[in-house]
């Protein structure tokens, strides 16, 4: 019996032409690709300061974006752990390390080369902070603001857990962490903060531990009458010793009264025991009067010890 020979139909209808599928290139450092940065969610722990993206160094890496189309050295990314699949546009990876260079390639809108690993928190973090020691340079400033975020997240239980995880000295992380930490007002001062330096950071933590309600009263002087400075002529203004009295000597004791973080005035007792009250800005004629009541009620508890 003569055997058939299966006819192969040509047309598109009868069957289906198979896309070739595209080849995703492993390295022993992870697997490599090349995806839109909107797919890629930012980190949760902050390191570049907004001025960052306005600096010579920013400009010279969309430059070189733009010649080579897309970033030579890839950023660093993991499986999004809060990627939602049901979500349209909900991004399937986080960045561990590479901000500058997502930017860049989300201003230029081209594709961006990632190597994705598997990592934990931890590992995430601390190929984070490596790659900003050896390669991006932090300031002092953005420093502070990793650590903080690092801690506030909970993902250290304190700093000097933090620093144990990093191998390096807990006077680093709070040096930087006061940074950080600073009210705006403080901040504003400067034309940036990511120019202040850690001998600056030793001038100015003392000053602030010692009277915050000076050196706040200070900064506003600053921001309403001579705009941002540079860090250190602003360190400089905000750390200046007042005028001593009595020989060259202190005689007065400042409290600084603060809710939570927020400094509002101070509380200044003499050496002979007279006490004064200052606050940072004018009160009104409401706020006077509320003040008023407050310190009678006070009065009437103690006007034996008055």
């Amino acid at each position: 019996m003569e055997k058939k020979t299966p006819t192969t139909t040509t047309g598109t209808s009868s069957r289906r032409v198979r896309q070739p599928k595209r080849k995703v290139q492993s390295t022993p450092n992870g697997i490599l690709k090349k995806i839109h940065p909107r797919m890629v969610a930012d980190s949760p722990w902050t390191a570049r300061h907004e001025m960052a993206f306005d600096s010579p160094a920013y400009l010279a890496l969309r430059k070189d974006l733009t010649a080579h189309k897309g970033n030579q050295v890839p950023v660093l990314a993991r499986p999004n752990p809060a990627y939602k699949p049901h979500v349209e546009g909900s991004p399937k990876w986080q960045l561990v390390y590479g901000g500058m260079r997502k930017v860049a390639c989300l201003h230029l809108k081209i594709r961006m080369l990632v190597i994705v690993q598997d990592l934990t928190d931890e590992q995430a973090f601390q190929k984070a902070h490596a790659e900003n020691s050896l390669r991006s340079q932090l300031s002092v400033f953005e420093r502070g603001q990793f650590y903080c975020s690092a801690l506030k997240s909970g993902l250290f239980g304190s700093m000097r857990q933090q620093a144990a995880y990093l191998k390096i000295s807990v006077s680093e992380i709070s040096r930087a962490t006061f940074l950080a930490k600073l009210p705006d007002e403080v901040l504003q001062t400067m034309t940036s903060p990511t120019d202040i330096q850690i001998l600056d950071v030793d001038k100015l933590r003392p000053a602030w531990e010692r009277d915050p309600f000076e050196v706040m009263m200070r900064a506003d002087e600053i921001n309403e009458k001579d705009g941002p400075l540079s860090a250190k002529e602003a360190i400089l203004r905000l750390t200046r010793p007042e005028p001593q009295s009595v020989a060259g000597c202190n005689t007065s004791t400042s409290i600084p009264l603060k809710v939570g973080e927020v400094v509002f005035g101070k509380l200044t007792v003499s050496a002979t025991g007279q006490t004064s009250i200052s606050f940072r800005r004018p009160l009104s004629k409401s706020l006077v009067s509320s003040l008023q009541s407050s310190l009678i009620d006070f009065a009437k508890d103690h006007i034996e010890e008055l």
